[in-house]
């Protein structure tokens, strides 16, 4: 009987030491449990999944936050510039027109898109006229003229229009001396040695 009992014995340790349960006293080496095993996958996962929430060494909302931003400051500088671009236009007109009376010698080219002021003999209103040299307007290209008389200046020539109210310009011949009167235009003409001028409204630079 004690033989029996110590084969029975010998038998059960062997199972034992075969089954997967591990006999008391024994521990698993570090690394190697599926536990720890489930662990360092985890920590892999996180790792890469911090790696994908970040652009450019910085997070994501981060990121787009300075991206937004920067186009904003851009948008706001076009616009700042294109504004201060309009007004500096405005306040310096491409080309300063100079002021005369009909007293100056008006002559071109020296006259030429210049502003001729003067004041008729039946009121006290100055009137405004723009010289152009080299342009006239013939009746053969649609003017209707008021009337033709001899002038020894562009100067008095201007004054006989501003007598005139139906009278809207004048031409004026440099070498004959002729003073033409214009109730209308039609489409004008280069017309060497012939001054004329137009009546226009009070201009912003005038007076």
């Amino acid at each position: 009987m004690w033989g029996n009992n110590s084969g029975r014995a010998s038998q059960a340790a062997l199972t034992n030491s075969n089954s997967p349960g591990r006999p008391w006293g024994t521990t698993t080496p570090s690394g190697n449990s599926d536990a720890e095993n489930g662990y360092n996958l985890a920590a892999g996962g996180n790792k890469t999944s911090a790696r994908r929430q970040t652009i450019c060494g910085m997070r994501r909302k981060v990121f787009f936050v300075v991206i937004f931003g920067g186009i904003l400051i851009a948008v706001a500088a076009v616009a700042i510039g294109v504004g201060a671009g309009v007004a500096f236009q405005k306040a310096s007109p491409s080309k300063k027109l100079s002021t005369l009376s009909t007293s100056s010698d008006i002559s071109c080219p020296s006259a030429n898109d210049s502003i001729v002021e003067t004041s008729s003999d039946g009121d006290s209103s100055t009137k405004y006229f723009r010289v152009s040299c080299g342009i006239d307007y013939s009746v053969s290209d649609g003017a209707t003229d008021l009337a033709s008389e001899n002038s020894t200046s562009m100067g008095r020539c201007v004054e006989l229009c501003a007598d005139r109210g139906e009278c809207i310009g004048v031409t004026w011949e440099e070498s004959g001396g002729a003073c033409v009167l214009k109730q209308s235009v039609g489409t004008s003409a280069d017309a060497s040695g012939t001054i004329l001028a137009l009546k226009i409204a009070k201009p912003e630079k005038a007076g």
